[in-house]
C-alpha cells in the first residue's frame, strides 16, 4: 500500500446460495485489516483476513533514500577522519625523524645514544 486507498480484492463464492462482504477495504493504512466474510445457506459464516504490512523501506521516497545514503557517507567520513587523526598522532609519539644519523658513516641509530654503535662516533 503506497497511495492506495483500498484493493482491488475479485472474490467468487463456490455457491450461489452463499454471500460474500469485505469488511475493512477503505481508507487502507499500515496495520490495516481487511475480512472477507462468507456466509454459507445455513448461516456457517467464515472469516478470511488480509493483514496490510508496510515495509519501511516501501514507503520512502527517491529524496529520503538520498538523504540516507549522504547520512550514511558522512558518517563513513567521520570514522575515516578520526581514524587517520589517530594514526598521525600515534605516529607522532614514535617519530623515527628523532632517532640520529651518524655524520660519519651514515648509521641511524636511537634518539638516545650518545656515539654511532657502528663507528663509535660521539654525537
Amino acid at each position: 500500500i503506497n497511495k492506495e486507498d483500498s484493493l482491488d480484492i475479485k472474490a467468487v463464492v463456490e455457491n450461489d446460495s452463499s454471500s460474500l462482504e469485505i469488511i475493512g477495504n477503505a481508507n487502507l493504512k499500515n496495520n490495516s485489516k481487511i475480512i472477507i466474510r462468507v456466509t454459507d445457506e445455513d448461516g456457517f459464516i467464515r472469516d478470511y483476513n488480509i493483514f496490510i504490512h508496510k515495509s519501511l523501506l516501501n514507503t520512502l521516497t527517491y529524496k529520503e533514500y538520498i538523504l540516507i545514503i549522504e547520512f550514511i557517507t558522512i558518517i563513513v567520513l567521520i570514522i575515516v577522519a578520526i581514524s587517520n587523526n589517530r594514526k598521525r598522532r600515534m605516529a607522532g609519539k614514535y617519530n623515527v625523524s628523532k632517532n640520529k644519523a651518524c655524520s660519519n658513516c651514515g648509521t641511524i641509530n636511537s634518539a638516545h645514544s650518545k656515539i654511532c654503535y657502528v663507528c663509535g662516533k660521539k654525537f
